[in-house]
C-alpha cells in the first residue's frame, strides 16, 4: 500500500521533499521485511535445538502426537 502511494505521488508533480519520507519508510518496512524472512530459519534452528533444554519437547517425541497421524 505504500508502494502504491508513493507511485501516485511520483505520478502527482510533488516535490521530492514532500515524497522523502514515506521512500524512506517504505525502504526501511522492506529492509524490515526482508529481516523477518532471514529470522524465520534462524528461528526454526533455535527451537529444534535450544528449546529443549530448557524443558520442552520436540513434537515428534511426544505420546500421541498430531504429527504420527
Amino acid at each position: 500500500m505504500l508502494g502504491a502511494l508513493i507511485g501516485s505521488m511520483r505520478a502527482i508533480p510533488i516535490s521530492d521533499r514532500a515524497i522523502h519520507p514515506f521512500e524512506c519508510a517504505f525502504k526501511v518496512t522492506v529492509l524490515l521485511g526482508m529481516a523477518a524472512m532471514v529470522l524465520i530459519p534462524v528461528t526454526a534452528v533455535v527451537q529444534r535445538f535450544y528449546m529443549p533444554n530448557i524443558g520442552y519437547s520436540i513434537c515428534s517425541e511426544l505420546v500421541f502426537c498430531p504429527a504420527d497421524k
